[in-house]
């Protein structure tokens, strides 16, 4: 009886040895080289005259040289986002850097028009002398004046959303470009691979007296406005910049500026 135990446990023992062993018959492998994980990165363009460009070198958008009272200027743009992957951006417009300067001209030995040194410092309209309403314009008081109006397609049907001012120039709702600067407005997602595009709208109204405490003509005299003529040949220039970020921006955040 001893020894048929003892060969019991024997062949248990190969048997368990066996299975502690290495497989060899019935297995197969199959293996995956060579994965591996990147990060990719948001890539705005924006393209002006059918032209694409990149950052820095997004040419003038807008050129409102030449304009008058009631006089709109508009400018087409598109934006495109380039990046790598499947990621959504979130798409921002961004105007700053008011700078306003005196407009060169050679016609008059001061630089300066008849109807704009009379509208600012006093002068004669007409048969009628006029006290003038001060100088407006170089001390960067046109921003005050320039009616701004932006357009989007948010939705990428193809037809553009109204997203800061009024079309109706003066109407409640009206922007003016001193009112939107330095703050960051929502143009909404810009999916990947996407291009979209939008429509900057600029103008001046005329300006009557009244808006001075002045009466020195009938609201419906065409002198009534000659307070407009102190914008004469006074410029402004500004930039605008497209920002499309990986989230919503916080109210009031900070945007970092990549060193150039």
């Amino acid at each position: 009886m001893k020894n048929v135990l003892l060969s019991v446990v024997v062949v248990g023992t190969l048997i368990a040895a066996g299975i502690g062993g290495t497989f060899a018959d019935f297995s197969d492998i199959e293996k995956s080289e060579n994965n591996s994980f990147e990060v990719g990165a948001l890539d705005l363009r924006v393209s002006v005259n059918d032209v694409e460009y990149d950052d820095p070198n997004v040419p003038t958008i807008i050129d409102a040289s030449g304009a008058f009272p009631c006089c709109s200027k508009d400018a087409v743009f598109d934006v495109h986002n380039t990046g790598e992957g499947q990621g959504t951006g979130y798409l921002y417009i961004h105007l700053k850097d008011l700078e306003c300067y005196e407009v060169p001209n050679t016609k008059h030995p001061t630089g300066r028009t008849e109807p704009e040194d009379v509208a600012e410092n006093g002068g004669w309209v007409g048969n009628v002398w006029v006290d003038g309403i001060g100088p407006l314009g170089a001390d960067c008081t046109l921003g005050d004046y320039i009616e701004v109006f932006i357009e989007y397609d948010l939705d990428g049907d193809g037809d553009l959303e109204p997203v800061i001012g009024n079309p109706l120039w003066g109407q409640p709702g009206t922007v003016y470009l001193s009112d939107i600067l330095c703050n960051w407005y929502d143009l909404g997602e810009l999916p990947n691979c996407n291009t979209r595009y939008g429509k900057i709208s600029m103008h001046i109204s005329d300006h009557s007296e009244a808006e001075w405490g002045m009466d020195y003509f009938p609201d419906d005299s065409p002198a009534n406005d000659w307070p407009t003529n102190a914008l004469q040949l006074d410029g402004a220039k500004f930039t605008i910049e497209f920002g499309l970020f990986q989230q919503p921006l916080p109210p009031g955040v900070q945007v970092y500026y990549p060193a150039p």
